[in-house]
């Protein structure tokens, strides 16, 4: 199975729970549970790493959208979402996500759900990589949504602000940290120098993972390339791309920092320059 993954799991809860937590922990537990069922040398040295995980995870959502689920209700159906950035780990889930082996039901936390049906979306790095560069279209105004709380660790501090160089400086260390074909490091001041916040729509959320209280935000952010350069313009293309499947900020493999990139900026070729 190639790597990046995304593995996006129907779940149909057999009790109701009417006020959920946030349930980052469960997630985590279930991914290494599920890697342990097939690779268990290989859910060891996952769980042992340090630094970001190599798989994230968000949910339960409502239906078929990324609107968080404030609560379960027996018999209706919610979706989590697991990605897999190790072609190691993809091959893994995917072999735990089989319809031949996977668990009939799952637990999360206090609630028992049962696996309707799992859905897989796989592209490879070079894929990904070859919708940039060398060639085809880029955008200079890129909006993503932040489905569940999102934050950074920066400065010995906790930024739960989506600035240009946090958001784009995380999905380059996720990127070069995985990928076979690195980008520039220098990217991140780029993003810092060059990119602006067009518009906004955002909202705080507070929520307990991991033991403590995390402060992050969720919703939509606008930013535009200001000075446009051809090779920062498409880096920051594929890195809005793959942060669908890296996540952003902290604690990504306990159900944080889920983007997405729901744009519709228009499209400027390698010659357009400041004018575009």
């Amino acid at each position: 199975m190639k790597a990046p993954a995304v593995f996006t799991v129907k779940i149909r809860p057999l009790e109701s729970w009417p006020k959920l937590p946030f349930l980052g922990r469960a997630l985590h537990g279930l991914v290494l549970g599920l890697l342990g069922e097939v690779d268990g040398a290989l859910a060891d040295a996952v769980h042992r790493e340090a630094g970001p995980k190599p798989f994230r995870t968000a949910g339960p959502f409502i239906g078929e959208g990324y609107q968080p689920a404030g609560k379960l209700l027996a018999g209706e159906v919610y979706s989590l979402v697991v990605a897999a950035l190790d072609g190691a780990v993809a091959e893994a889930l995917g072999r735990a996500f089989d319809e031949t082996r996977r668990p009939v039901e799952v637990a999360l936390d206090e609630a028992v759900c049962r696996v309707e049906g799992v859905q897989v979306e796989e592209v490879g790095y070079e894929a990904l990589f070859g919708r940039y560069f060398p060639g085809g279209p880029v955008r200079r105004s890129i909006e993503l949504t932040f489905d569940t709380p999102t934050a950074f660790h920066s400065g010995g501090k906790n930024v739960p602000l989506p600035l240009p160089e946090l958001v784009f400086g995380s999905a380059l260390e996720r990127w070069n940290g995985a990928a076979p074909l690195t980008l520039s490091p220098a990217l991140k001041e780029f993003a810092r120098e060059c990119v602006g916040v067009a518009y906004y729509d955002l909202r705080a959320w507070t929520l307990t993972v991991a033991g403590g209280k995390q402060v992050g935000f969720v919703g939509r952010v606008g930013y535009r390339v200001l000075k446009y350069d051809p090779y920062w313009t498409r880096a920051l293309n594929l890195l809005a791309d793959f942060a669908w499947f890296s996540g952003i900020g902290v604690k990504t493999s306990m159900g944080m920092g889920q983007v997405r990139r729901t744009d519709g900026g228009r499209a400027v070729s390698d010659g357009a320059g400041e004018s575009a």
